[in-house]
């Protein structure tokens, strides 16, 4: 009996750790890659400051949460710039304006197909406020979500407050037809009368 107990516990445990680790990013780990993905290619091509001091300023409308500036921040240090809070001490400051931010899902064969679309403006300045760079990039990140993962990845408002997730239903052209026949059977009816 003991060892029948231990073989379940094994099973449950081996299961979960397969399914834990073929579970896809959440959609608020899939924004913050995203946004990761798009400093990193605004920094490449212009990186001729490695060792100064840089402050990070996010502008509305979307302001990233914390752990989502921290990952910025791991990119800037990456690329060999110390990360400073204090604006008027730093050598240089990264603006960056999230214009869009956007998780859509769409049904998919047996799942569900998940594009994740931002849209961010970069402005490069130095320590006078004038601009060095400026620049926007659009980058987007596709992937499949089986069913039991639909809810667990939705976490969007976890990477911005007014971030959102989009489903797209696979049969809405049905739906308007019916609806646009039923209406049309109502004024026609009322127009008889």
């Amino acid at each position: 009996m003991k060892f029948l107990v231990f073989k379940l516990i094994l099973l449950f445990t081996i299961t979960t750790v397969i399914q834990a680790e073929n579970r896809p990013p959440s959609d608020a780990a899939a924004l913050t890659a995203v946004l990761s993905t798009a400093v990193r290619k605004f920094l490449e091509p212009h990186n001729h400051f490695p060792g100064k001091t840089v402050s990070l300023k996010f502008s509305p409308p979307y302001t990233p949460s914390k752990s989502s500036r921290q990952a910025v921040e791991v990119v800037l240090t990456g690329f060999g710039y110390a990360i400073t809070d204090n604006a008027h001490k730093a050598d240089f400051s990264l603006d960056i304006a999230i214009t869009d931010a956007r998780v859509i899902i769409q049904p998919d064969n047996n799942g569900f197909s998940r594009t994740v679309l931002m849209q961010a403006h970069f402005k490069y300045l130095d320590s006078s406020r004038m601009v060095i760079l400026a620049s926007g990039h659009e980058e987007m990140y596709e992937d499949e979500l089986s069913r039991q993962f639909l809810r667990q990845t939705d976490d969007s408002n976890h990477f911005c407050n007014n971030s959102m997730r989009i489903t797209i239903e696979k049969y809405r052209g049905r739906v308007r037809l019916i609806s646009f026949i039923i209406l049309t059977g109502i004024l026609v009816y009322f127009a008889s009368q």
